[in-house]
């Protein structure tokens, strides 16, 4: 058990390798400020203690693709983060496997408005698979129910 102030962090997870997080379409809104689609911070908090994440290395040596993340999750997008990077902002990953997750993790440590803005703006330069939107969907009525 970490003693008190310290993040839990795998050391074996290699620096060089990244995490990557599933975004639902309600953390990529239209900025109204730039009218183009945007993360939100919302999309770097965590669920319970941690941000739930997989891990590119496992992905990897699995023989998986990043794709894989979102494939039970329709309309979802996905984003990659640098385990480097998440380190040098406070942050651990961590294993913690979970049935029916592929290569699942947690990014551990607090992530207060500054570092959620630094995860965003990280995330927006590594776009795997951005989220359907309505918009998006082909089979989607238009305005005239058409």
């Amino acid at each position: 058990m970490p003693e008190a102030g310290d993040v839990p962090d795998d050391a074996s997870i290699p620096d060089e390798s990244a995490v990557y997080r599933r975004i639902t379409l309600e953390w990529y809104k239209v900025d109204p400020s730039m009218g183009d689609r945007r993360l939100t911070t919302a999309a770097f908090s965590d669920l319970g203690d941690a941000m739930s994440v997989a891990i590119g290395v496992d992905l990897e040596a699995g023989g998986h693709e990043p794709a894989e993340v979102v494939a039970n999750h329709p309309g979802y997008g996905l984003v990659a983060l640098p385990v480097d990077e998440l380190r040098r902002l406070g942050l651990g990953v961590v294993r913690s496997a979970i049935d029916g997750e592929v290569c699942h993790g947690d990014v551990y440590g607090k992530k207060t408005r500054s570092t959620k803005k630094k995860l965003r703006d990280l995330a927006e330069q590594r776009w795997i698979l951005k989220p359907a939107s309505p918009d998006d969907d082909p089979e989607q009525p238009d305005a005239d129910g058409e």
